[in-house]
């Protein structure tokens, strides 16, 4: 079975900007993944009996709990160390970004009276989806997908719902090979942390767009050698019209996903 894990950021500030991102690994390369992911944190715990819980993104960057024993270099080759090992096992990336404030124009426009950021993150959560669909089609692959998001981020109402509505029709669940889907700890779960990861990145890197700023370096190294194996997008007018056939059928989406209507 191949296996999708998923998390979001989202950043605090004027940009207002939320990302869903996500990778599918095989099975094999995932077991490998979780074993010399587990060797990172604890190469970077305080010590090899207090290894790190785990890698955030957003935490290491800045020097914040559970890396403050660390220097800033150390940091960067902490992070540096999780991209190698993404690169080294993932299959496909895949991320879908919004901008809150933009989204919530296009809503007012369409005369939807949705909370933007509930709206954001369902658009996002689907666009990801629609990406590993994207790639099953493109590869040809008939087996089954387990998706795994991290457990106990506020979304996580709405990207269960997602799930369901997905699951509970069968020509959706036909076309995204849906196996089984299911929310895990962060702490306990390592393939999922590397969402967080490119999910960071993906927030950091639309912002720096905004700014008319270069890519951040470590993200040019994610990317570097595997473009061709990543779908990320940001939403625009177009795309976001196009794929909901206009705000209409959008409103429409997410009021079903509320309601458990399926």
């Amino acid at each position: 079975m191949i296996e999708a894990y998923f998390d979001e950021s989202e950043t605090q500030d004027d940009a207002d900007v939320l990302a869903v991102s996500g990778f599918i690994f095989d099975n094999d390369n995932c077991l490998k993944l979780d074993d010399e992911w587990n060797q990172i944190l604890t190469e970077f715990g305080e010590s090899k009996e207090k290894p790190l819980p785990y890698f955030r993104m957003s935490s290491c960057a800045h020097h914040n709990s559970p890396f403050e024993h660390l220097s800033r270099p150390e940091c960067d080759r902490a992070a540096r160390s999780c991209i190698s090992v993404i690169k080294k096992y993932m299959t496909y990336g895949l991320s879908a970004s919004a901008s809150q404030a933009q989204f919530g124009k296009w809503c007012a426009e369409g005369a939807i009276r949705e909370d933007i950021t509930t709206a954001a993150y369902v658009w996002c959560c689907w666009m990801s989806l629609v990406g590993v669909r994207a790639w099953a089609d493109r590869v040809k692959f008939n087996g089954k997908i387990a998706y795994f998001f991290e457990a106990g981020h506020r979304h996580q109402t709405s990207a269960n719902a997602v799930m369901n509505y997905i699951f509970k029709q069968s020509n959706f669940r036909d076309n995204y090979r849906y196996g089984t889907h299911a929310f895990v700890p962060k702490e306990s779960n390592r393939p999922v942390q590397t969402a967080d990861i490119l999910a960071w990145h993906h927030t950091q890197n639309v912002k720096r767009m905004m700014d008319g700023r270069p890519r951040r370096k470590d993200f040019e190294e994610i990317l570097r050698g595997q473009e061709d194996q990543y779908r990320i997008i940001h939403a625009r007018k177009e795309l976001f019209d196009g794929e909901f056939a206009g705000l209409s059928r959008f409103s429409e989406f997410i009021n079903r996903i509320r309601r458990g209507d399926f």
